[in-house]
């Protein structure tokens, strides 16, 4: 048992780089040893870019030399792509070291509003430390999600170690932005069966119980368990890559249609969810569907649910209770904050 645990506030949390590395190098134990972690920008003078770094640590044996080689090859990355997201280096056969990268311009994004920023962050932090913590698989493309998953699956149980149930929101809307990013084909990240599993096993496990050694552990099981198949997404993606403006298309073409690959469908199911509810704000402007169509769409998704069997979707690796048609309804549920009536998504 975590004895040192003590369940935070969620709504008073504040992001503090330093402090949340320091927290993350006591935790990690001997494996933060040889990790660098940087919080940097990139700046234009007006005719080039270059890399500012806000914040050096590191493990205690982390070198001056390999501080100096890995701060480089970050701001070469950064500065080709200065939206490039953070990132973790992992170590190779040259080095035992490893690296966390924040781009301090882009790691903050709000997808659900400024009040979201510092939660944000940690969400980075934690599943950039996932990447490191949890390096097994194969290099993550379209139809090979596992390592995305398998950070998603750590920095989740995070959350719920700290904050307990209070949690459960922001993984919810977290789980629904990975569906919604499969729509314009980015599977890579589709992490929502993971997230989704663990919000609802959330119920029943305390994870602020558990140790940061049985958190990697935990991790792992639902990255093994829950990480969409190559074969499921290979079919399942054609679905997601047709070119159409409105929602309403995306959804006809996934969880309202009857042709629909098994895993379009329930990625389609995810998205509509807050449509079915009270709709969203999404880029300043409120979507939703009229009471008859909410209507409408309600039957034929729960229809499609109640014949499905989902193992196949799965990975099979380890002996698991099936998931009902009714579990998997409440599991594809977008859980928001009591304080919010609708869904705010502002995506780049």
């Amino acid at each position: 048992m975590a004895a040192d645990i003590i369940k935070e506030d969620i709504n008073n949390y504040t992001f503090d780089f330093a402090e949340e590395v320091q927290r993350l190098i006591n935790e990690m134990g001997p494996k933060a040893a040889n990790i660098l972690f940087a919080n940097m920008s990139v700046r234009h003078d007006g005719t080039r870019l270059g890399a500012v770094f806000h914040q050096l640590m590191g493990g205690k044996n982390v070198t001056e030399e390999y501080a100096r080689e890995a701060g480089q090859y970050a701001a070469n990355r950064i500065c080709e792509d200065p939206t490039r997201s953070s990132f973790a280096v992992q170590s190779d056969s040259e080095t035992d070291f490893s690296a966390i990268i924040f781009n301090q311009g882009t790691f903050t994004k709000n997808f659900f509003g400024p009040e979201y920023a510092d939660l944000s962050s940690l969400f980075t932090l934690y599943h950039e430390a996932g990447h490191i913590l949890l390096p097994e698989g194969d290099e993550p493309d379209e139809l090979h999600p596992y390592k995305e998953c398998a950070a998603d699956a750590y920095l989740a149980l995070r959350f719920l170690q700290r904050f307990g149930s209070d949690a459960i929101p922001f993984l919810s809307m977290k789980s629904w932005m990975r569906s919604f990013a499969a729509f314009s084909g980015d599977t890579k990240h589709l992490s929502t069966a993971v997230l989704d599993k663990i919000i609802a096993d959330s119920t029943t496990h305390d994870f602020t119980t558990y140790s940061h050694e049985k958190i990697v552990e935990c991790a792992r099981e639902y990255a093994d368990q829950w990480t969409p198949t190559p074969e499921a997404l290979s079919a399942a993606r054609p679905f997601f890559l047709r070119k159409v403006k409105k929602i309403r298309s995306l959804l006809a073409g996934t969880c309202l249609s009857s042709s629909s690959h098994d895993l379009a469908f329930l990625v389609g199911a995810k998205v509509a969810q807050p449509f079915l509810q009270t709709g969203i704000i999404y880029q300043g402007k409120r979507k939703y569907f009229t009471k008859k169509k909410r209507a409408e769409y309600e039957s034929s998704i729960a229809a499609r649910l109640d014949s499905m069997n989902i193992d196949e979707l799965f990975n099979n690796s380890a002996v698991r209770p099936a998931l009902k048609p009714k579990h998997i309804a409440r599991a594809l549920q977008v859980i928001l904050p009591s304080n919010r009536k609708w869904l705010v998504f502002n995506p780049r």
